[in-house]
């Protein structure tokens, strides 16, 4: 029997016979910790849960008040759960290179892949076609294996969860709004999102560690200067008055621009062929142009949209 084995049967055992493996820690999340947590999940990324018992590395399917479910390992084994809080010391995510290095893979394999497609298909007059085939193909290739790559690079942690011993003011947070504007709003926060929050303590600038329906903690101020009030511990929903956040339109600004370019690429390259009297196929003229120009307008438009930067508000107080 292997040690992970063995450290699941002893966490069932101590699950199904209610064990309480530290009477003195309040072991359920807060709301704010579990909302963040729940939104955190979203992408299934790899946990180390440590406990009484040791640590394990797990992808969580649910997260919820009563604790974890649908546990799978890194060798493929699963179990249903639940892992309850009372017997979780600590939660960390584990941070890799998986989601640079898929996009790094997507784009390497799939201009390599556009290229050779545009080199096989260019004797016979489909050279855009055949490069806007690779392109696609190589893309979800490079993606993948550039992801799988990235996933084995583990680079640091980041806190989840801890369990902490009761606090007489626990009991007594304020901030009771749960509205769903508020819930929007948390779904929108991320904690590498710049922050602009005006309420009664005041106007903060930064970023929040955790957003949930009590409201916004771990605040980190975007410049602390010496002499500067230290950020709030949290800003409860009852006490804010505005949420704006940092909007950049950089994706659709290349999206755009990649779109723009590409058209009036497309519409040159039909005019090359219908100038130069080629027995190009205007569907390959078009395709062509497109791909060779989209790629500069892809470019451009992105570094334009995050010039183009702007406070859009995120939530209001009705």
């Amino acid at each position: 029997m292997g040690k992970s084995t063995a450290v699941v049967l002893v966490l069932m055992f101590a699950s199904t016979a209610g064990l309480s493996l530290a009477p003195d820690a309040c072991a359920e999340p807060t709301p704010n910790s579990l909302f963040q947590m729940q939104k955190s999940n979203r992408a299934r990324p790899w946990l180390h849960i440590a406990t009484d018992s040791g640590t394990i590395t797990r992808r969580v399917k649910l997260v919820d008040r009563s604790g974890l479910y649908d546990l799978s390992s890194p060798d493929g084994a699963t179990w249903p759960g639940p892992l309850l809080w009372g017997d979780i010391r600590r939660i960390d995510e584990v941070i890799t290179r998986r989601k640079q290095m898929r996009m790094v893979g997507a784009v390497v394999v799939g201009l390599a892949a556009a290229g050779l497609g545009n080199a096989l298909g260019a004797p016979d007059g489909n050279g855009g076609q055949y490069a806007a085939i690779g392109a696609s193909l190589g893309m979800r290739v490079g993606g993948t294996i550039g992801g799988q790559l990235g996933g084995r690079h583990q680079t640091s942690e980041r806190p989840w969860y801890v369990v902490q011993s009761p606090s007489p003011t626990d009991s007594a947070a304020a901030g009771g709004q749960s509205s769903d504007a508020i819930l929007r709003a948390c779904g929108r926060i991320d904690r590498n999102r710049l922050l602009r929050v005006r309420s009664r303590l005041g106007t903060f600038e930064g970023y929040a560690g955790t957003s949930g329906p009590e409201g916004l903690e771990n605040l980190k101020a975007r410049h602390s200067r010496l002499g500067d009030s230290p950020a709030p511990t949290m800003i409860h929903w009852d006490a804010i008055d505005l949420v704006e956040v940092r909007g950049g339109s950089s994706l659709r600004g290349a999206v755009g621009g990649g779109v723009a370019l590409g058209l009036i690429g497309a519409l040159l390259g039909l005019a090359a062929v219908s100038v130069a009297g080629s027995d190009v196929s205007a569907g390959e003229a078009a395709g062509g142009g497109f791909l060779y120009v989209a790629p500069v307008g892809f470019v451009l438009g992105g570094l334009g949209g995050m010039a183009a930067r702007r406070w859009v508000v995120l939530y209001q107080r009705p």
